[in-house]
């Protein structure tokens, strides 16, 4: 069945969340307060980045402006960057229930994928419905474009155009 598939998926992208927080250095009881703040924006002192996986490493931004942890969970710099500095213009409950829902099974063409290590960026896949909703967090995400057409072709799919994609009104 179908919707099962789905909701194994989003079951995967949760896993993988979970996953990463710990890999980062965090505990998922850290994000679940909405007034948690990054463990990038606070001093520990016995806290190192040396041991995070390189592509869940902080960027500029996410050491310098305060947001909340679950955008650091994400493989793709670039992406994680655009969430901080969008702030408030966007609806990141809706954001986490595309990702997260596999209760739903009424919203299931926008979601992420994971094929392996959650920590590598070359194991997430997008799917259009995802890539059409959220295309302003992959204008400036090449590693999640490659990774979804490596994935694609993979399976014998075609390749998505992303800049048919990335530019449709």
């Amino acid at each position: 069945n179908r919707d099962h598939l789905i909701s194994l998926s989003r079951l995967n992208v949760h896993k993988a969340i979970n996953e990463n927080i710990r890999a980062v250095g965090m505990t998922s009881r850290w994000i679940q307060d909405d007034d948690s703040i990054s463990i990038f924006n606070l001093a520990q002192p016995s806290f190192s980045i040396e041991g995070i996986p390189l592509c869940l490493r902080p960027t500029f931004i996410q050491l310098h402006v305060p947001h909340h942890p679950w955008i650091d969970f994400f493989p793709f710099p670039r992406m994680r960057d655009c969430m901080i500095l969008a702030g408030d213009s966007f609806d990141d409950d809706d954001l986490c229930h595309d990702l997260m829902a596999f209760w739903d099974t009424r919203n299931t063409a926008t979601t992420l994928l994971v094929w392996g290590d959650s920590w590598d960026a070359k194991n997430w896949e997008i799917t259009e419905g995802f890539a059409q909703k959220w295309k302003w967090l992959l204008l400036d995400s090449p590693e999640l474009l490659a990774s979804t057409n490596r994935w694609r072709k993979f399976r014998g799919e075609k390749p998505f155009i992303w800049k048919d994609i990335l530019t449709e009104a």
